[in-house]
């Protein structure tokens, strides 16, 4: 009777000396998309999710735990100057000026209407 081997040791196996595994391996999904595996599914996942902070509030974090935003605000123009922005880069505006009434005319305006005057 032959003695089993007590280590494998690299090299030792081929797929073709292990029964099945070939079999095994190719009936393995080849990839793993987005929506095939649930929380539950993923060994440790919960426990991390679980461990991490709910809420991020006022005064979690500093400027040098939040990679990269110390850079991203020393590229940004500190100071918005006249003439710097036109109407199509401001957001809202035209829609807003284009709602404004053009031309106040003769009796548009109450005194109650001009305050300061």
């Amino acid at each position: 009777m032959n003695a089993l081997q007590p280590t494998i040791n690299d090299g030792d196996l081929t797929i073709a000396k292990t029964d099945g595994l070939q079999d095994a391996l190719n009936a393995l999904q080849p990839t793993i998309n987005d929506g095939d595996l649930t929380i539950a599914k993923t060994n440790g996942l919960q426990g991390a999710l679980d461990a991490k902070q709910r809420t991020i509030n006022d005064g979690d974090f500093t400027i040098a735990k939040t990679d990269g935003l110390q850079g991203a605000l020393d590229a940004k123009q500190p100071t918005i100057n006249d003439g710097d922005l036109t109407i199509a880069k401001t957001d809202g505006l035209q829609g807003a000026l284009d709602a404004k009434q053009p031309t106040i005319n003769d009796g548009d305006l109450t005194i109650a209407k001009t305050d300061g005057l």
